[in-house]
């Protein structure tokens, strides 16, 4: 994944780098990802889990680029955590994980 220093490229490249990072790691957990098209939406990815039967949960994510320590990410706008936003951090080695441990692997839907 590239960083905000490497070829003039900045954070918007690291942003969508972790975006195709997150949406690969999302589907291979079975979610469908749909991603927002303006650079002024409330969230980037919206993730629709289908399970049988039961009515298909909806989680709108926000992907941020992190280091290891977690730290480096900005966090959720006042906005963004009243409409149930979840925070989904990528990492330089390409794995991904909910900023909140309780979760156990999976978004509050």
């Amino acid at each position: 994944m590239t960083t905000s220093g490497d070829a003039g490229y900045g954070p918007h490249a690291t942003g969508k780098a972790a975006e195709a990072i997150a949406i690969a790691w999302l589907s291979r957990r079975k979610f469908e990802c749909f991603t927002a098209w303006g650079s002024h939406s409330l969230c980037d990815l919206v993730a629709v889990k289908r399970r049988g039967v039961v009515p298909a949960s909806v989680t709108l994510i926000e992907v941020r680029a992190t280091d290891y320590a977690g730290s480096s990410h900005r966090r959720l706008s006042a906005d963004q955590a009243r409409a149930g936003v979840e925070l989904l951090l990528v990492y330089p080695d390409g794995n991904c994980a909910w900023a909140s441990a309780e979760r156990g692997g999976e978004p509050n839907v």
